[in-house]
């Protein structure tokens, strides 16, 4: 059975079909590079790096009084961080979360042309951080990649990785 196949033709009968339930998906191969990072100094140098990189980035970052919105690359005054996600691109992610020593696990993706998972578009409810907060509200959006080749269960799709793609509305892309 061809995955790819099945989007397409459901997206040719009718291009909203998978929109109700969020799914907009395909077939890929996904690459995980993960690195701890103890030193909050050099998760800032990380941080300005990864940035550099992918001057379009945006995501957010959870630091000890306050959770930043990142866009355009633009990363606030240094500060110890706590959680983040950040999308470089359409297809490389970096996600920040705690290694339990004090510091941080570093792990970037990269969605890669492939056939190894069914990667799934999510839409998560975004919210202003505080009532009195006029910004713009704008979900998140995932791709959650399904692998069908996890051991020692083979026979089916289980969830291998989600990966953080940016804002609605806002391109990560120049």
């Amino acid at each position: 059975m061809n995955v790819q196949k099945i989007f397409e033709a459901m997206n040719q009968i009718d291009p909203n079909l998978l929109k109700p339930a969020g799914l907009i998906g395909g077939v890929c191969d996904l690459e995980r590079v993960e690195r701890e990072i103890i030193d909050q100094t050099e998760v800032q140098k990380a941080l300005i790096a990864y940035t550099e990189a992918f001057p379009h980035a945006n995501g957010w970052l959870c630091r000890q009084s306050d959770v930043i919105q990142i866009h355009a690359g633009q990363l606030p005054e240094p500060a110890p961080v706590q959680y983040g996600e950040l999308a470089g691109d359409e297809r490389h992610s970096l996600l920040l979360r705690p290694n339990g020593a004090g510091g941080l696990r570093w792990i970037t993706f990269e969605e890669r042309a492939g056939r190894r998972f069914i990667a799934v578009t999510h839409r998560h409810l975004g919210r202003p951080r505080a009532p009195d907060d006029s910004g713009a509200v704008r979900n998140l959006l995932y791709r959650v990649y399904w692998d069908r080749e996890v051991e020692p269960l083979p026979g089916g799709f289980f969830p291998a990785a989600t990966r953080f793609t940016g804002f609605e509305g806002l391109e990560v892309t120049p």
